[in-house]
């Protein structure tokens, strides 16, 4: 019976996501808000620091913390692999 509550228990960690896809969800949802709902005049002036240069630089960081961060989850949760 314990085995069968350990499978559920991870089943749902992994169909759900855990904390963290939550934690992720929150800027991504703030900044969908935001980016929808500024002023017209805006989008032509601001913002001009965000190149496509830059933003693909700092999706590409963004993408290497979450690995990362994923990796060291891991490693806690199951050890070193041997």
């Amino acid at each position: 019976m314990g085995k069968a509550r350990h499978e559920v228990g991870r089943l749902r960690t992994l169909t759900t996501g855990g904390i963290g896809s939550r934690w992720l969800g929150v800027p991504a949802l703030l900044l969908g808000v935001s980016f929808s709902t500024w002023p017209d005049g805006w989008a032509t002036v601001w913002p001009v620091w965000l190149t496509p240069a830059v933003l693909g630089f700092l999706v590409t960081c963004c993408a290497a913390t979450g690995l990362y961060v994923a990796i060291e989850v891991w490693l806690q949760r199951n050890g070193p692999p041997a």
